[in-house]
């Protein structure tokens, strides 16, 4: 079962050359044993073996029984850059419920331009908004620029911000409540998704989750040339904002992969412990034996417990 700690108070792309294995830190301290929670069952959703298909085609490990009925709307362009289309999909419930939905908006991971393409439409985003949307939530997957290994923060960072405004401008064309937004952020796409929630407190944002995320990007300053700042750096570190008025930040949900390489998982405990010593609104979930990617290459129990447990804070934070 994952390892859980609550306080009251908080991909890289899925290509197999990024998906690290290294050991880290197993942070017993404070963690609550969750083997009572009710183990999700397998949905039956395809007729293949996922773990058989190509990598950005399979989905994740579990997905709610209906998510093959659930409504989607593909490919509606929020901006242009360069002559091209940036798009975003919504999916909603088969049977829409009373009243606007709250919404999930999927912020994906980095990597070269080249392999960003389509990735809103990929195994991992695609299967994750339709489990959303099959717990009666609506979900929003968009394709956003990449940072060219974090020489373009600023301009694969507008992409996010811009999409989160179109979406709450055009709110009710989808039957979405614009002041009911959850952001889902993995790996090195968590400077993206996590920045304007850290750092401008909206009220909208009524919940964060970040898986295997990267959380402080400070340590590349020798690897990256002097057109990246460190205001650009510290900026896109979520760690950086945790100290300004942490009782003002909207819950967050951190969930790590135990074997992921320390370049994750050191600053991910180092932002874990900075944020329980602030006493910010922290739910924790760790897979002790998972590597990076593990929601859809490890389809375990512990894994579909977590996923569970994420589409649950995703309802509660936004109630």
């Amino acid at each position: 079962m994952p390892k859980r700690r609550w306080f009251a108070l908080l991909p890289i792309l899925l290509t197999s050359s990024m998906i690290a294995g290294c050991a880290a830190s197993n942070n017993s301290q404070h963690a609550a044993d969750n083997s009572s929670a009710e183990q999700p069952k397998k949905a039956d959703t395809a007729s293949v073996d996922p773990t058989t298909l190509p990598l950005d085609q399979r989905p994740i490990a579990y997905i709610p029984e209906g998510a093959e009925n659930v409504q989607i709307e593909k490919d509606i362009p929020y901006k242009l850059v360069d002559d091209e289309e940036l798009r975003f999909d919504v999916y909603t419930p088969a049977k829409k419920p009373d009243g606007k939905l709250p919404v999930v908006i999927f912020v994906h991971g980095d990597a070269p331009p080249a392999e960003l393409k389509g990735a809103k439409d990929w195994g991992q985003y695609s299967s994750w908004a339709r489990a959303v949307a099959a717990t009666g939530m609506a979900a929003v997957t968009f394709n956003h620029r990449s940072t060219d290994n974090f020489t373009e923060l600023t301009a694969a960072g507008a992409d996010v911000d811009d999409l989160i405004s179109y979406v709450r401008e055009r709110a009710s064309e989808y039957g979405l409540d614009p002041e009911r937004i959850v952001i889902w952020s993995c790996s090195a796409g968590a400077p993206l998704g996590l920045r304007m929630a850290l750092q401008e407190r909206p009220s909208y944002i009524k919940g964060l989750i970040a898986y295997y995320p990267l959380l402080d990007l400070r340590d590349r300053r020798s690897e990256l040339p002097e057109t990246v700042t460190d205001e650009a750096l510290r900026t896109y570190s979520p760690i950086t904002h945790l100290a300004r008025s942490p009782e003002q930040l909207p819950p967050l949900l951190l969930v790590k992969a135990g074997q992921d390489s320390a370049a994750i998982n050191t600053p991910l405990d180092s932002f874990y412990q900075e944020a329980v010593s602030r006493r910010v609104q922290l739910d924790y979930l760790e897979h002790p034996t998972a590597p990076h990617g593990f929601d859809v290459t490890l389809p375990d129990d512990t894994t579909r417990s977590i996923i569970l447990q994420t589409l649950d804070f995703a309802k509660k934070a936004t109630r």
